[in-house]
């Protein structure tokens, strides 16, 4: 059986250090688990945290729940924790970002904490998105809140962002975007001063914000989307993730500060070009690649291609590795898209721009997601001869749930496919470079023998 204890109170250490900074809320994940069973156990230790916490003159804590916005059958398992969290906490401001309630709303409202926020008793409004780059706004914030106000009273309403993980840092460092790119960007900081310029503005302060940005309104664009038909999305066809080294990211970076010239940077990369060719020569391959060393991550090399496309000089993106050419609904959500054209439009766009470079997470959410995800490929897939074979690599799928979807596909792992018909030729991975688990040979073996069987069982 598992048995929790409080080792260290990590939260009451940095709230200290906080509150000598004047910063004087803190921020607790919850303690949800899964399986759930394990609560009953967890929640005597977690209520440790918060009575620390309150022991120490916090008032308030802010507690993250963000599962709230699906989490319906858990009702029972949330009243009883935060009745048992309430008597020995600060006040809680219960948290629930990136999502919406709902029908949830009846029983979070019934939850025993003194305040709420919500996406979109003190009220805190998130009108100020975190999940994004773009200016906030303001004017459409402004209403909100006064609605707010004049439904609660200016004393119980709180203007908030929510969490700014997925934001980069500051605008400040950006030197390569133009006035007007600029303007239309918000980092974490940035956002930080729109909450201020809206608590003043709902205070009574106004002033105006959001100017549109014509380089968002591409009508050449639309007009190719629209050109699009039926006969583009077929073709009669009879048909791995790796991470760069390290040699070759230095080498980038040399370039970019130019400690070496464009020439050095070409005459290594030819180099590569030639080891990995030559090494797989040597090991007997049959299909050679030549290992892509000329180019950066995937999203930024073909990116930098497309007319729409910005890219900062320190505005990260919480991507990973270098990978061949991905699909057009891959590359959008890697990217920070506009909230004010349809995503179905934005995966059209990026699926034609593809399809010339090929020539000679709720369930409710999903299926609009799927239903534009295979058009979108085979829009960017089917513009060449029928000799032309696709690899499409599938990964952190759960394929039970995607896979009516891309059964329509023009691609080619295991029950899941034999299940479903699946007529394809499959390739399935042995080695998952993001796993930290060192992997042995006997491993490796194995899953290599898995796949010959599954062949043999499914062919």
């Amino acid at each position: 059986m598992t048995d929790f204890k409080l080792n260290v109170n990590k939260a009451l250490e940095e709230y200290n250090e906080a509150k000598a900074l004047g910063i004087a809320t803190p921020s607790l994940p919850s303690p949800g688990f899964q399986p759930i069973s394990l609560l009953p156990k967890v929640l005597p230790v977690y209520k440790q945290l918060p009575a620390d916490l309150k022991a120490a003159d916090a008032k308030w804590i802010q507690v993250d729940e963000p599962v709230l916005d699906s989490a319906a059958y858990l009702e029972k398992q949330y009243a009883s924790a935060y009745a048992a969290l309430a008597p020995v906490s600060p006040k809680i401001a219960l948290t629930t970002y990136y999502g919406r309630l709902d029908s949830n709303v009846t029983f979070v409202a019934k939850l025993p904490v003194a305040g709420l926020h919500i996406d979109l008793d003190p009220f805190s409004l998130g009108i100020v998105s975190g999940r994004n780059i773009w200016k906030a706004d303001l004017q459409a914030g402004l209403a909100l809140g006064q609605k707010a106000i004049a439904a609660l009273g200016a004393e119980r309403v709180v203007v908030a962002t929510s969490f700014l993980l997925h934001t980069p840092v500051t605008l400040a460092t950006e030197n390569k975007l133009t006035a007007e790119q600029k303007d239309w960007f918000s980092f974490a900081l940035e956002k930080a001063t729109e909450v201020s310029v809206l608590a003043s503005a709902i205070s009574g302060s106004q002033d105006a914000a959001h100017r549109e940005f014509e380089r968002t309104s591409d009508d050449a664009a639309r007009k190719h989307v629209a050109s699009t038909t039926a006969d583009m999305l077929e073709r009669n066809s009879p048909f791995a993730v790796r991470k760069e080294q390290t040699e070759i990211r230095t080498a980038r970076v040399k370039l970019n500060k130019k400690e070496i010239t464009q020439e050095e940077y070409e005459d290594f990369i030819k180099k590569e070009m030639e080891h990995v060719v030559r090494f797989q020569e040597r090991i007997g391959l049959d299909l050679l690649v030549h290992g892509e060393p000329e180019r950066n991550h995937m999203i930024q090399y073909f990116g930098e291609q497309l007319e729409g496309f910005v890219f900062t000089q320190n505005g990260w993106v919480q991507i990973y590795s270098s990978r061949m050419l991905t699909g057009p609904v891959t590359t959008l959500n890697w990217s920070f898209p506009h909230t004010d054209v349809y995503r179905e439009l934005q995966y059209m766009q990026l699926a034609l721009a593809l399809r010339n470079e090929v020539l000679p997470l709720r369930k409710a959410d999903r299926e609009p997601y799927l239903k534009w995800t295979l058009p979108s490929f085979k829009l960017a897939t089917t513009g060449v001869t029928d000799s032309f074979q696709t690899h499409s690599h599938f990964c952190y799928s759960d394929f039970n749930d995607i896979f009516p979807s891309y059964q329509g596909a023009d691609m080619t792992l295991l029950k899941t496919f034999k299940q479903y018909g699946y007529s394809h030729q499959i390739s399935s991975s042995v080695y998952d470079v993001h796993s930290p688990r060192k992997k042995t040979e006997a491993s490796l073996v194995n899953l290599v023998n898995a796949a010959r069987w599954a062949r043999q069982m499914y062919a």
